[in-house]
C-alpha cells in the first residue's frame, strides 16, 4: 500500500515506530512529542522546558499521548505531506 493510501494515523504509527517514540512522559515525553510536531512540519518554534505548557505535558504523560492521538484522527493535508516526506528521505549515515 502506498503512503497516498494510508490513513494519517498508520502514517503517523509508522514514523513512530521508525523512531522509537513509545514513550510520552517527562522531558523524553516532551522531546518526543516534538519531534512528531517537527516531522508534521512545525520547526523552529517553541519552548525548551520552562514553559507552564512544557511543565503540565511533561507531568501528564496522558496529554501528550491524547495530543499524538488527536493528531491521528486529522486528515490535514500539510501533516500527511510533510510526515510522507519525513518517512521518505533517506536515512543519515552514522559516519556524517
Amino acid at each position: 500500500m502506498s503512503d497516498d493510501d494510508k490513513e494519517f494515523s498508520e502514517l503517523l504509527e509508522e514514523y513512530t515506530d521508525q523512531e522509537s517514540i513509545h514513550r510520552y512522559e517527562g522531558n523524553q515525553g516532551l522531546d518526543n512529542l516534538n519531534k512528531i510536531c517537527h516531522a508534521i512540519g512545525y520547526r523552529g518554534h517553541g519552548f525548551k522546558y520552562g514553559s507552564s505548557l512544557e511543565e503540565f505535558l511533561g507531568d501528564n504523560p496522558g496529554a501528550c499521548e491524547a495530543i499524538i492521538e488527536w493528531l491521528g484522527e486529522q486528515e490535514i493535508p500539510q501533516f500527511r505531506e510533510e510526515l510522507i516526506t519525513y518517512l521518505n528521505e533517506p536515512e543519515e549515515s552514522e559516519e556524517d
